[in-house]
């Protein structure tokens, strides 16, 4: 999860963002038909992390799969 970090920083950085703290940022968490045992991160340690990013950041789930959160 730290790659997520380094990455909205980069960007932030590199686009030059005027107001960065108020730039809209969301986390896609993927393959959430998984059975938690086989997940490389938790539901709630990806809601934990994003909570700690700032306010304004938005989690979701996503399954191609089961077509969640896909449209």
């Amino acid at each position: 999860m730290d790659n997520i970090e380094n990455w909205r920083n980069s960007f932030l950085q590199k686009s030059m963002v005027v107001s960065p703290d108020s730039f809209p940022f969301m986390v896609i968490g993927n393959k959430s038909d998984l059975e938690a045992d086989k997940r490389a991160v938790s539901v709630e340690q990806a809601q934990k992390f994003v909570n700690e990013l700032g306010p304004d950041i938005d989690f979701i789930e996503t399954s191609a799969r089961d077509n969640q959160n896909v449209t």
